[in-house]
């Protein structure tokens, strides 16, 4: 509005002019938003999307864990767009878990970019993207699920471990989205 007050200084009617600029810019911002609101609806249903898909993996292809067992889920985005998560935190997937199996001891953490597993003596546990040893999980209730195969490996020993893990690969950071 000051820059179309400056303008219509110029005219004989300065405030019809300032008034008629600054509901045309009014409308070209309002365009903008409209345009940037489409696409953020897209990118958090795309999100909502995939967070289904994830759990119906998990249900799906392991339908009964162990108690107390964890599931490290592989190969899915962690975000549709800046800001819009699929599962991207260790507590969003772990409590989204909880309530699918109706039990709180079963855990299950996100293998976002750069998280690779650590196949130690009596457990594994995830390294990278703030994982510690304490996000492990011992041999025989450890499942490392791919979510975009469906493939699963519950590793029962150190040497299994090392032979399945490397084979779970995180999904991309985020997706590209136009």
């Amino acid at each position: 509005m000051v820059v179309a007050c400056l303008v219509a200084r110029r005219f004989r009617s300065p405030g019809r002019v300032a008034t008629a600029l600054g509901l045309l810019a009014a409308a070209a911002l309002a365009t903008g938003y409209v345009r940037h609101i489409d696409h953020d609806k897209s990118a958090w249903d795309l999100a909502s999307r995939l967070q289904y898909r994830v759990l119906a993996v998990l249900r799906d292809r392991v339908p009964n864990p162990a108690p107390d067992a964890t599931i490290y889920a592989f190969n899915y985005p962690s975000y549709t767009a800046p800001g819009v998560p699929v599962f991207a935190s260790s507590w969003d997937l772990n409590g989204a878990v909880k309530l699918l199996y109706h039990r709180s001891a079963v855990s299950s953490y996100p293998a976002i970019a750069g998280v690779t597993i650590i196949c130690d003596s009596g457990r594994l546990y995830p390294t990278g993207a703030g994982y510690t040893p304490a996000f492990g999980a011992s041999y025989g209730l450890a499942y490392l699920v791919d979510v975009s195969s469906e493939r699963v490996a519950v590793p029962r020993t150190k040497a299994e471990c090392q032979r399945d893990a490397p084979a779970f690969v995180p999904g991309p950071f985020e997706l590209l989205a136009s």
